[in-house]
């Protein structure tokens, strides 16, 4: 291996050396590719990871065919999964094309979008993981369903402002949810032993450029607005966009944590997304075990630092935005 190779790449690289699953495997070799520097001194580097990716790209696929192909499974990305959840024509493409990279087909008429859709939206410098899912009709919620929401991080529940049944159709969604116990919440997430699922909810008011749109604003927050954060929106005016990701970031209760090298500048490109209450210890496991078992202490930049490069110990806890310098041996 060329010496040269940046910290994070033997990072993980222990990471795919301890990875137990194909897809876990996968996803270090991407990640091991994406922070290789290219130039002609890697090359043989670079053709070794796209040989390795390649492989098991191709047994997952086998092992898949094995199982049976379920194209309504959706796997987690790296940070979080964010559900879109809607009846037709709430704007859900919409918003997808409005905040990602992805141009899914966008369309007056209803049932446009069959199966699920990913599709990465950037927020501040983490990627959240939008999944766009087919309408839910009135009583005609697919046994699939239920499943994709409650498996994500976070749910975003659109409505539509034009159209005046807009705000019960989205009431006519929660029920038919609880229905099958799932239950969309301003903030709670978890899984009951008794199989009830609550997942925390953003409510997306779309098409706020409509005529009427004002009132039926009014009438949804009447319905709702005790019961979750309304964010209205117009994904064609790209208005009211930015507070609904900001908006994630908070509810998901997580933070950025950035590391850097003694003598060196911090890396701004890839922070660690750790979850509020997270101690330099956690981190340090997050790391690398070794480097846990090990730790002396770290020196912080940062919110949760008095001065630029405190030192601090393993019970530390970090605040989003700080910077790590981590020493251990």
């Amino acid at each position: 291996m060329p010496t040269n190779v940046p910290p994070q790449y033997r990072e993980a690289e222990h990471r795919f050396r301890e990875a137990r699953s194909t897809e876990e495997k996968i996803a270090c070799l991407k990640e091991m590719y994406a922070i290789l520097p290219k130039h002609k001194g890697t090359e043989k580097l670079q053709a070794d990871l796209k040989t390795r990716m390649s492989k098991l790209q191709e047994s997952s696929e086998r092992q898949q065919r094995k199982k049976g192909f379920d194209p309504y499974h959706v796997a987690k990305g790296e940070v979080a999964q964010i559900v879109l959840v809607g009846a037709p024509n709430a704007g859900k493409s919409s918003f997808v094309a409005a905040t990602t990279n992805a141009r899914p087909e966008v369309a007056e008429f209803p049932f446009t979008t069959q199966l699920p859709l990913v599709a990465m939206m950037p927020v501040m410098d983490l990627q959240f993981e939008l999944v766009d899912t087919p309408p839910v009709p009135e009583g005609g919620m697919p046994p699939w369903f239920p499943n994709l929401v409650r498996q994500a991080d976070a749910v975003l529940l659109l409505c539509d402002l034009s159209n005046d049944d807009g705000p019960f159709e989205a009431q006519a969604i929660l029920d038919q949810l609880e229905a099958a116990r799932v239950h969309l919440d301003r903030s709670r997430h978890e899984l009951l032993d008794d199989g009830h699922c609550f997942r925390r909810t953003l409510l997306v008011a779309t098409k706020t450029d409509a005529p009427g749109a004002a009132q039926r604003l009014d009438d949804l927050r009447t319905l709702l607005g005790d019961r979750f954060l309304v964010f209205p929106i117009s994904a064609t005016m790209k208005e009211g966009l930015e507070p609904v990701g900001l908006a994630l970031f908070d509810a998901l209760g997580i933070l950025r944590v950035y590391t850097k090298q003694p003598g060196r500048p911090a890396d701004h490109d890839r922070p660690y997304v750790m979850l509020k209450g997270t101690r330099i210890r956690d981190l340090a496991l997050r790391i690398h075990k070794d480097i846990a078992a090990s730790l002396r202490h770290a020196r912080v930049w940062g919110p949760s630092a008095v001065f630029p490069g405190q030192e601090v110990h393993g019970d530390h806890t970090l605040l989003d935005g700080d910077i790590v310098e981590i020493h251990a041996g």
